[in-house]
């Protein structure tokens, strides 16, 4: 298996935001984590990119345990994520951008490659190497050397899955990537998504409230509802699962 969560539980002081969660992702599985706001779905995530540490339960990638293991070395494992908020640095080209998420395969980081001392220029070129095959992946290519800070929204989501894609990871944490985009925006980053699927094999975990996106694009769908698992099954079995719709789906326009 890729990815096993057994009795993951997190508490807030009085407040249980996840209770006992069981989830497995298998190898090349794209799965949508659906629900209400302060459902639990950003938890997961942090809990699995440690950064929050759960009260219980247990974390395993590749039979290997993620318990106690530092933030820095999420990425190393092969476990890349996305925010809902953008993290790209505005002064830094679309390149450089992409390049933090490669830092990773080299030896002195990305600081270095950027001030680029004579003795890193090697490295260098290695990373901008794997930032330019991803941007071409990506169709962005032709903005590599433009500033992160004058693109439209769309493109800067688009940026920020390409330096997820960086890191070579084997499982994609996917955050409400389209959030804040327009429709013709979501099927064309569902088209992508797709591509980076079919050609890398790498297993994804979307959390989006855009149910025509998820829906359309995963093979599977788990929903959580307080920190509780209530639904875990295809699209159309969870669509119309009547806690799934009381809870969520209900409520939705």
């Amino acid at each position: 298996m890729t990815l096993e969560i057994d009795g993951l539980t997190v508490r807030f002081g009085g407040v249980t935001a996840l209770s006992g969660i069981d989830l497995t992702v298998r190898p090349g599985e794209l799965v949508g984590l659906i629900g209400p706001n302060g459902a639990g779905k950003t938890t997961l995530f942090d809990c699995l990119t440690r950064r929050r540490v759960p009260e219980s339960g247990r974390m395993r990638f590749e039979a290997r345990d993620l318990n106690g293991l530092p933030p820095d070395e999420i990425a190393g494992r092969g476990i890349a994520r996305t925010f809902q908020h953008l993290g790209l640095f505005p002064r830094l080209s679309v390149r450089e951008n992409v390049m933090i998420g490669a830092h990773r395969h080299g030896r002195s980081g990305f600081g270095a490659a950027v001030l680029r001392p004579g003795w890193m220029r090697r490295e260098e070129r290695r990373l901008r190497e794997i930032a330019d095959e991803v941007l071409g992946r990506m169709g962005l290519l032709p903005l590599a050397d433009h500033p992160a800070g004058h693109l439209p929204h769309g493109t800067l989501k688009r940026i920020e899955i390409a330096r997820a894609l960086a890191v070579r990871p084997r499982l994609l944490l996917l955050d409400e990537p389209v959030s804040g985009l327009t429709q013709d925006e979501v099927v064309e980053f569902a088209r992508v998504i797709q591509e980076v699927h079919a050609e890398s094999g790498v297993a994804i975990v979307v959390v989006e409230h855009h149910m025509g996106f998820v829906m359309d694009l995963c093979e599977r769908v788990v929903c959580l509802d307080s920190g509780e698992k209530i639904a875990d099954g295809t699209p159309g079995r969870v669509r119309r699962d009547p806690a799934v719709v009381d809870a969520y789906l209900g409520i939705v326009p």
